[in-house]
């Protein structure tokens, strides 16, 4: 009796021990959704000439162009991600699930069937690039001349 009061109490050690994988799963999978949330929102697409240009020549119309996932992959800070999180960065397995298993509010992702390749895409049209003259009539410079104060009396 004593034996099976011992494997009850255990019951619950498990189930928490069985759900701290699933939470840092979790975790890793919103850290690359985060990410990827940050390459393709608004502030980095308005900067980003590379991604910008890599959407124009998939859909020249600037609507919502599909990406290639192996694209991300050159990446460095989300290739030193995967292999930190998933110790491996050769295919978009990982990157896939994790893109999968959650929404986000700027990009979908889809498995083009045909061709088995998974792709992903801005959900709003490219942010208009910023007009140079208004940016720099907005744009203060700043000079600093070092004065030794040694020198001064």
């Amino acid at each position: 009796m004593v034996k099976d009061t011992e494997e009850v109490s255990n019951l619950p050690d498990e189930k928490e021990g069985r759900s701290e994988p699933r939470k840092r799963k979790k975790a890793m999978y919103k850290a690359v959704r985060d990410q990827m949330d940050f390459y393709l929102g608004d502030a980095n697409m308005s900067k980003s000439t590379f991604l910008t240009k890599k959407i124009l020549e998939s859909d020249s119309s600037q609507e919502a162009a599909w990406l290639d996932l192996n694209l991300f992959l050159t990446f460095n800070k989300l290739a030193s991600m995967l292999r930190e999180l998933f110790g491996r960065t050769d295919t978009t397995d990982d990157l896939w699930k994790a893109l999968k298993s959650m929404t986000s509010e700027i990009f979908e992702v889809r498995e083009n069937g045909e061709r088995s390749v998974r792709q992903i895409r801005r959900i709003k049209p490219l942010p208009e690039q910023p007009n140079i003259e208004s940016v720099e009539a907005k744009t203060i410079y700043v000079e600093l001349n070092y004065v030794d104060p040694s020198t001064i009396t």
